[in-house]
């Protein structure tokens, strides 16, 4: 249904001009009727006077303002070269962040005829997604178009959403979630009791369960509904020929107490442009959601068992990345602010190939492996009780001679780290000793800064 537009301001004009015409018509035949000659020759004046005015108002300073507008805006585009690109690239509006366009969302997503497509984490802000389904639902069910919703097939709707079970999803969630509440995760999963994963609690993990349990009530077909497990790179909800896109961070405003990511990003309204033959923001994100569809391999169905067997998968992921989850604790349990939280110039690694090696203090022998390690320290296991003991400030040296050095990284110690340019063994500062009782064992986690 079209809609109601206001008359233009020419329509205007030329109205009161036609209006004020038939009045002086009717003013001069009455004055030549019954008034003075002379009073009926300043009548015709004065109607010359106004016609002549609402002429020039309708034609003559209509073109001029049309003109005057023309030029403004390309002198804007010419000194503003952020204007020139927007528009060269498709971008249409900006919006200072997603609570800004809610409306404008809804109100594209009922209109559009051919298809929708909508691809973020779980869409639990600003724009909901059970508002979403609810209008989808309706333009599904009904048989053609109404006053409120535009019918269409299922095959143009498309719902992408996030898989959490997943490295990406669970490195998210520890970012969006109080540093207590992940010192409390870390710690469940080191110990692996039998008590309640606080995993599951967090923002992320509850909007993913409730999205999913939102979507089983509608009759938005399954085909119409995936989840991907590539790390969330955006937000975007695409209705026919225009786009809303608002990139994920991992930063947030410190003026805001939401610890949700992303949300508060400003959110770029994009339009297709047939004619752009670079440069086009909308096919771009076209071209974006085509790809994390077609590789995303999670339905309904499946994500439904995968939610069945949760604490499984991510016992697992905490398995495999522990000591890098352990890492991101600290960090965001750090008091200080911005770089300040960085405790160490030389990021450190798990050595995966277990490279043996002796530890030399005062004439003793300590077998031990290599931990991990970095550019400026190294921490060891000690894997024999010899009854030799290292306290802190020891200064000693690691031969590694005899261990195994097939794989990159014991060549990359040893030569490297543990022996200087000239070849020479290099000394190292024992810095921390901690003892833990394995078996029959006694293992020292050391970290040693070299000297």
């Amino acid at each position: 249904m079209p809609e109601n537009k206001p008359p233009s301001k020419l329509l205007k004009q030329l109205g009161a001009a036609i209006f004020f015409s038939i009045l002086g018509i009717i003013g001069i035949w009455y004055a030549e009727k019954f008034l003075p000659k002379e009073v009926t020759h300043l009548i015709i004046a004065v109607y010359v006077l106004v016609a002549a005015h609402f002429i020039g108002e309708a034609f003559v300073y209509g073109r001029i303002e049309k003109h005057f507008q023309t030029l403004l805006a390309e002198t804007i585009k010419k000194f503003n070269p952020i204007i020139e690109q927007c528009e060269a690239s498709g971008i249409t509006e900006v919006y200072k962040n997603r609570e800004d366009i809610g409306d404008a969302v809804i109100k594209c997503v009922k209109k559009a005829k051919k298809r929708v497509l909508l691809l973020g984490i779980a869409f639990s802000e600003s724009v909901a997604l059970k508002d979403l389904a609810d209008v989808l639902n309706r333009k599904l069910s009904v048989s053609e178009d109404t006053t409120e919703v535009s019918r269409i097939s299922s095959e143009g709707v498309k719902i992408l959403l996030l898989h959490a079970y997943r490295s990406p999803s669970v490195f998210r969630a520890l970012l969006e979630t109080e540093p207590e509440k992940v010192s409390k995760i870390i710690q469940f999963h080191k110990l692996q009791n039998d008590s309640e994963d606080p995993m599951f609690t967090t923002r992320l993990f509850k909007d993913f369960e409730t999205a999913y349990a939102t979507l089983g009530t509608y009759k938005i077909p399954e085909e119409s509904i995936r989840f991907y497990a590539h790390a969330p790179t955006c937000w975007l909800v695409i209705a026919d020929d225009t786009a809303f896109f608002q990139p994920y961070t991992f930063g947030k405003s410190e003026q805001t107490a939401n610890m949700c990511l992303g949300a508060q990003f400003p959110v770029f309204k994009c339009t297709a442009n047939p004619n752009s033959t670079s440069g086009n923001a909308f096919k771009i994100l076209e071209d974006h959601f085509v790809k994390m569809w077609l590789t995303s391999s999670w339905g309904m169905m499946t994500i439904g068992a995968e939610i069945q067997d949760k604490q499984r998968l991510v016992n697992k992921i905490f398995d495999d990345r522990f000591p890098f989850l352990a890492e991101v604790s600290k960090a965001l349990n750090s008091k200080k602010v911005g770089f300040e939280r960085d405790r160490r110039a030389h990021p450190r690694q798990p050595c995966k190939s277990n490279l043996d090696v002796v530890i030399k203090n005062n004439g003793a022998d300590i077998p031990a492996t290599v931990y991990n390690y970095s550019g400026s320290g190294i921490a060891l296991k000690i894997t024999s009780n010899t009854g030799e003991t290292l306290s802190t400030g020891n200064i000693i040296t690691i031969d590694a001679s005899n261990g195994n050095v097939t794989h990159q990284t014991s060549k990359n110690i040893r030569q490297k780290l543990l022996k200087d340019d000239q070849g020479e063994y290099r000394k190292f500062e024992v810095r921390q000793v901690s003892q833990v009782v394995e078996g029959l064992s006694i293992v020292g986690c050391s970290v040693l800064v070299a000297v």
